[in-house]
């Protein structure tokens, strides 16, 4: 397909890697069709073909010319030389044997031959199987051999005479299916050697057999076998090729290491062969998620190993590191190696036998399940498909095929070498419950058969063709489709299907029970039975007595006898039981699962005595005893619901904790932003900064925009001050003429940043730079209009850092403020200091680039809420005069909102006139944090007490929560938050 001239390709098809598989399975079957290369190119020729046949046409004759050119043969060759050697009489043991085919069995052309000359040639020949009043498909041996003589069962169809009557479960959920199916097994007692369960599709009810099956404890043989897919090792290569098709998606790569698909153990294991195993972090794929998903990533391989290496970089060019910022560089460094290595197995352009090489060396390396000496048949399904698929890339890596192509085209091409892949085929074993397609379904002794997935979806009908040999095309070249037209014996893909699945219930003897879903879980969407499912069920349903020659004879009904039959079958649906999400009382348990869900249902909890010993109430007391977390947070979640306020609303025990102290000259120094966030959100405060706990920041996977708020907000206090310290070099002061400057000093910021955090496109990035240099156009504008009133001292001055956060205009030691007869240290940046050339005072400002409706000229501190502008003004005032090196006091302090929604405004206040309300505010928060009193605050005025850095994760519903606060009663012995 890729050497073919591009007037023999269709522009409209996918590329080869996405076709070959589907047109080497045209080619096998026009082969064993007895379809020349010259009738396909007639037919190519002829008015009404379709265009993909030219397609088919080149490929089958290069095909066929390979076979004789290399000597090679296949199942085509291998009938006509069967069929010749019969017809010449050089098979002797032809003339003594009985043959049989069965009726439901699919015959090619020649395989039709060959048993024509079985038949002719045969001591008999037997059709095997029952006539049905449906049409059989043309291809079937009950069609291609209608007059020969059958052999079938006594009865089509028999109940189990001991089991009744055919049964009909309908259920929620295709694991609602399989779980009825398997409670019906252990509520019969039926011999797991008697049973078959039968699927109309392989997914998702192959995989969820076998997952259910296993909880059960229910011995089960996969007839064949299981998708390679639905393993460990076959979802691990899935999502490989997967990534590497998505252009190295990271979001891929994350849900691989933290479902355990890509492992780093073995990878680690390598490293510590060439380094000093002391010397190497702590690499858990979880650790590896984590890092991965700090940060976002320009598209394709190198965008990913961009951003990785940018990553690096950013923390090697700090510098003076604490000892975990060392050991969190070293952790992104290994971080860049394992994505290396990984994206080192994918050829940018390679042959199939590399990519099956490096998908070998994947598994070694990476892949989840480890390889093992055990026998095949005490091997997991994960152990055997891991040990097939690499036994089976082997194979490929040593196929004798020219084929190159690219990275994206060979991971297409692989991943449907997977989608065929099955592992552990079995035949029935005894003690086991036997799983099988339901077209393989009747052909053994086996009296009880459960079918599952009859639902209208699942059980729907076939397309038609495979995509790129149209229908009307295969029915012009096989000559056996011709005569079925002719004959009016034309047959659907759709009836072809329903009448092999009705071929496999007649052929089974015993009782059947049919399992349809009515709604599906996963897409939240209703299903209907099947129309298979429907018709059995009225059968069964219809005593033989009242059935009519129009329920077996195939008559078509009149409108009044369908309106009657439709009432009937509502009728019956409305009757049945639905198995739910939970199981009936008397149905067997199939986990501790099934118990807990009973368990949730008994309403004992209000009972003021403890309920009598139970299997329902031991299934509680054995969750419990497992899970301790279990009734721990039931504990929690009743306090939270209780009348008073508990250790679950923010209250530590009564005590003193000395240890949350912040006054004091030895205390390390605050934050103000850390002072306000007690002040607005006592429980956050204790949440992020007394237990430790922080929200996940994970942009790789966030669907936040590059550039949100907060970061946009980062960018302009850097834009605004790298304006203004250039201007103050260069003695200049700002003017109209500075809007290219600070457009540049906007592309210079945002260029960085592009460099650490790529944008998802250029529009995305130009979108930014307008926005930005925007709100830097006001800021230059409100610079202007004041430069009369203010003369700019200081920017981005910081005081009490530590050495690694410390910058060189910083002054090192922290602020002391005096409150009552307490000092509270204090850390923080002012982004500016103004000086009113009129009254020589100070001015500290600070950059606010969101709206400035949460800020109250008239209650300029809001109960701490806005306490950062004081602290400032009094930080400034307490910091020696010799560090300083500014003289004058703080007049006035405020927000400076630096954008285009406020257009340039500033709210200030004067800090000495509310410097008793300041100290009272910070005198309450140190009694807060002493007595370990942190409640959610409920009503706090224009405060979303939880939406700080992501910790409205924990609250489900806010409004119920606070709603719940506010009928609390506080304890009187507990100081309050100064909001309350």
């Amino acid at each position: 397909m890729q050497d073919l001239p591009d007037e023999e390709k269709s522009g409209t098809l996918p590329g080869w890697h996405l076709l070959a598989n589907t047109v080497a399975g045209v080619i096998d079957r026009l082969r064993e069709d007895d379809v020349s290369v010259q009738e396909i190119k007639e037919r190519v020729e002829e008015a009404g073909s379709s265009q993909t046949l030219g397609v088919i046409s080149a490929c089958y004759e290069y095909y066929v010319q390979e076979l004789e050119e290399k000597k090679l043969y296949d199942d085509a060759d291998v009938y006509q030389w069967a069929t010749e050697r019969v017809t010449s009489g050089n098979a002797p043991q032809v003339s003594g044997t009985v043959y049989g085919a069965l009726g439901a069995a699919d015959l090619s052309e020649h395989a039709f031959q060959f048993l024509s000359v079985l038949r002719n040639r045969g001591l008999d020949f037997v059709r095997l199987g029952s006539k049905t009043r449906l049409e059989p498909p043309p291809e079937t041996a009950a069609a291609r051999f209608e007059g020969t003589r059958s052999l079938a069962p006594q009865e089509a169809h028999s109940s189990n005479e001991e089991g009744g009557s055919d049964r009909f479960v309908r259920a929620v959920g295709a694991k609602g299916e399989v779980r009825s199916a398997l409670r019906n097994l252990l509520r019969d007692e039926v011999a797991f050697g008697n049973a078959v369960i039968a699927y109309t599709d392989s997914q998702p009810y192959a995989s969820l057999l076998v997952d259910e099956a296993e909880r059960a404890g229910i011995p089960l043989t996969m007839g064949t076998g299981l998708p390679a897919e639905y393993t460990r090792t076959g979802r691990a290569l899935r999502d490989l090729y997967e990534w590497v098709r998505e252009d190295y998606d990271p979001v891929i790569l994350i849900r691989m290491l933290r479902s355990g698909l890509l492992r780093t153990d073995r990878w680690m294991a390598a490293q510590e062969d060439e380094e000093e195993p002391d010397g190497l972090p702590s690499f858990r794929a979880h650790e590896a998620a984590t890092l991965l998903a700090e940060r976002s990533y320009e598209p394709g391989r190198e965008g990913l190993l961009k951003g990785l290496s940018a990553a690096v970089g950013e923390m090697e060019e700090k510098g003076d590191l604490t000892n975990r910022e060392e050991r969190h560089l070293d952790q992104r460094r290994m971080l860049r190696s394992f994505v290396e290595d990984l994206t080192d197995l994918i050829p940018r352009q390679g042959e199939i036998q590399e990519m099956a090489q490096n998908s070998c060396q994947f598994l070694q390396q990476f892949g989840p399940t480890d390889a093992t000496e055990k026998e095949e048949e005490e091997r997991t399904p994960d152990e055997a498909a891991r040990g097939l698929l690499y036994k089976r890339l082997q194979r490929l890596s040593g196929i004798d095929v020219s084929c190159e192509a690219g990275s994206r085209q060979l991971a297409s091409l692989f991943q449907q070498w997977l989608e065929g892949q099955y592992v552990q085929a079995e035949s029935p074993r005894p003690g086991h419950v036997h799983v099988l397609p339901l077209e393989s379904a009747g052909y053994s002794d086996r009296p009880d058969l459960h079918v599952v997935g009859l639902d209208s979806t699942t059980f729907a009908a076939a397309g038609s063709g495979n995509g790129m040999l149209q229908e009307t095309d295969r029915r012009a070249l096989v000559s056996s489709l011709e005569r079925a037209d002719e004959g009016g014996r034309r047959t659907t893909p759709s009836d072809e299907e329903l009448w092999q699945a009705s071929k496999a219930l007649e052929r089974h003897q015993g009782q059947v029970t049919c399992y349809t879903r009515i709604f599906d879980i996963e897409s939240g969407e209703e299903r209907d039975p099947s129309s298979l499912f429907l018709q059995r069920e009225r059968l069964t349903s219809t005593p033989d007595s009242t059935r009519t020659p129009t329920d077996t004879n195939g008559h078509v009904e009149t409108k009044s006898e369908s309106d009657k039959r439709k009432g009937q079958e509502r009728k019956a649906e409305e009757d049945q039981d639905v198995v739910g999400l939970v199981s009936d009382a008397d149905a067997p348990p199939l986990s501790e699962g099934d118990l807990w869900l009973r368990a949730s249902q008994a309403d004992y909890e209000e009972s003021d005595s403890p309920p009598e010993e139970t299997e329902i109430n031991s299934a509680r007391a054995l969750l419990h005893e497992k899970y301790p977390w279990v009734p721990a947070g039931e504990e929690a979640r009743q306090a939270r619901r209780s009348g008073a306020y508990t250790v679950h609303d923010g209250l530590l025990s009564p005590g003193v904790y000395s240890d949350l102290d912040f006054f004091g000259t030895d205390a390390p120094p605050l934050s103000a932003s850390r002072l306000q966030t007690l002040a607005e959100a006592p429980y956050v405060y204790f949440l992020k900064y007394v237990l430790g706990a922080r929200p996940l920041e994970e942009p790789a996977l966030d669907d936040e925009p590059w550039l949100n708020r907060l970061r946009k907000g980062t960018l302009l206090h850097e834009i605004y001050e790298r304006f203004m310290r250039r201007l103050d070099e260069d003695g200049e002061v700002p003017t109209p003429d500075d809007d290219s400057r600070i457009d540049d000093i906007v592309d210079e910021v945002l260029e960085e940043e592009t460099e650490a955090f790529a944008p998802p496109s250029p529009v995305i990035e130009e979108s930014a730079r307008r926005e930005l240099r925007q709100n830097a156009a006001v800021f230059l504008q409100s610079e202007i209009e004041g430069g009369g009133e203010y003369t700019a001292e200081r920017f981005e001055l910081g005081f009490g850092f530590p050495p690694h956060r410390r910058e060189d205009q910083d002054i090192e030691q922290a602020a002391r403020l005096s409150v009552a007869d307490r000092v509270l240290p204090l850390r923080g940046r002012v982004d500016r200091i103004d000086r009113n050339p009129a009254t020589g005072g100070l001015a500290a400002w600070d950059y606010k680039t969101g709206s400035a409706s949460s800020y109250d000229e008239e209650d300029p501190l809001q109960d701490g809420k806005t306490l950062q502008w004081a602290l400032y003004a009094y930080a400034l005032e307490s910091l020696p005069d010799e560090e300083l090196q500014l003289d004058g006091p703080v007049e006035e302090s405020g927000y400076f909102f630096a954008n285009t929604k406020e257009v340039g405004a500033r709210i200030s206040a004067h800090p000495a006139q509310h410097r008793e309300e300041a100290e009272k505010i910070l005198q309450q928060l140190g009694e807060l944090v002493e007595s370990g009193s942190f409640p959610v605050t409920p009503d706090l005025k224009d405060a979303n007490d939880w939406k700080w850095g992501g910790y409205d994760r924990l609250v489900s519903d806010l409004g119920s929560r606070k709603k719940e606060l506010k009928d609390k009663d506080y304890p009187a012995d507990r100081p309050e938050p100064p909001s309350f």
